[in-house]
């Protein structure tokens, strides 16, 4: 974030109106997460991963609070691209899709598989190794960038994780369910989407609405 925070501001310097865009795919997690060697290195990288899988919280606001700065809200100018759009947020189930992850993943366990987040995809979305593909599981109706940022929702809020193996030629990167990590009945997952983007498939609702009586809903902003 340092470094980002850095470079975002080299273009406004003369005073002028400046564009800083951020060009990032999950995929560039797993890059750093390969050549990252200590644990605070390891939460400086996920809180780029936040950073950028945050659609709704003014982009100041976002570096204010990772510098532990106090943030007026009356001191944004809604230059960001989340305050450009103020679109209202809508929450999307995704409870299914972890439980569709969970059981490709423990398919390739049972099989000594270790899941790439490439390998993870191309057999969700019913590619890559037949044998490693799960019959109960359907062909995602969401893009597959979309697929993208649900899985890392799942890394980054524990649901998965992400582990190393060395070789003496290069550090891979793999996904595996969290230790111990199980659903419970009755428990509804959702993420945070800005209401200007559609996730089709998942079931959504604004804001504010509430959920069934019965169900334990876990937000994951």
């Amino acid at each position: 974030m340092e470094s980002l925070y850095q470079e975002s501001g080299r273009a406004g310097r003369d005073g002028k109106a400046a564009k800083c865009i951020v060009m990032y795919r999950f995929s560039d997690y797993f890059r750093g997460s390969a050549i990252v060697n200590s644990k605070t290195e390891e939460t400086k990288l996920r809180s780029v991963l936040e950073y950028c899988l945050d659609s709704s919280t003014c982009r100041r606001k976002l570096l204010a609070t990772h510098f532990d700065e106090k943030w007026n809200s009356n001191e944004c100018n809604r230059n960001c691209d989340n305050c450009k759009t103020s679109t209202s947020v809508v929450w999307y189930n995704i409870t299914p899709v972890c439980k569709y992850v969970y059981a490709i993943i423990e398919k390739a366990e049972k099989n000594e598989v270790h899941l790439t987040l490439l390998k993870l995809l191309d057999i969700w979305f019913k590619g890559g190794d037949k044998n490693l593909r799960v019959e109960d599981v359907p062909m995602p109706k969401v893009e597959r960038h979309q697929a993208e940022v649900i899985v890392a929702y799942l890394l980054m809020k524990g649901y998965l994780v992400d582990y190393k193996s060395y070789t003496a030629y290069a550090t891979n990167c793999y996904i595996q369910k969290a230790p111990g990590c199980s659903l419970a009945p009755g428990t509804v997952i959702e993420i945070p989407i800005s209401a200007s983007v559609t996730y089709r498939g998942l079931l959504k609702r604004s804001a504010d609405a509430e959920g069934e009586p019965d169900s334990k809903i876990i937000r994951l902003d």
